[in-house]
């Protein structure tokens, strides 16, 4: 998630006496986040298996108050609100490594046929993996 760099400027707001700040997070330029994963047959190759994007997400923000349970000496926390919600999913692909240039091509043109599974893979991804490190990393 190394990838995703502040896009656009940061909106604070307020809403039901709640003040929120809303953020999104994006991938730039030819700048992709990547997931991969190793394989090994029992013939003894290997090699990975991954796909690649780029994303925008949008995440929110509460601002608290410091004090318990906040350890903070001055000025305002902020806590994971709500999100990340994908805003988009683009240029999704998949690739295989060390099966040969055969096989990378298959996978390749399968990804390009049906990229709504490695979407589903992302959306996924960018929902839960990184709502538990913002919930890591938040104050709360």
């Amino acid at each position: 998630f190394d990838k995703l760099k502040l896009a656009g400027p940061v909106v604070p707001y307020c809403t039901n006496g709640t003040r929120l700040v809303h953020a999104e997070l994006a991938t730039t330029g030819e700048d992709q986040i990547v997931a991969s994963a190793s394989w090994k047959t029992c013939n003894g190759l290997n090699g990975t298996f991954g796909t690649y994007t780029g994303a925008r997400v949008a995440v929110t923000f509460e601002v608290v108050k410091p004090g318990y349970p906040y350890h903070t000496v001055n000025g305002a926390v902020l806590t994971h609100h709500s999100g990340p919600k994908p805003v988009f999913i683009d240029k999704v692909s998949l690739f295989l490594d060390g099966a040969g240039d055969v096989m990378a091509s298959v996978i390749a043109i399968v990804g390009k046929l049906f990229p709504q599974i490695a979407r589903e893979f992302w959306i996924d991804v960018l929902t839960s993996k990184l709502s538990n490190i913002l919930a890591i990393i938040s104050i709360t």
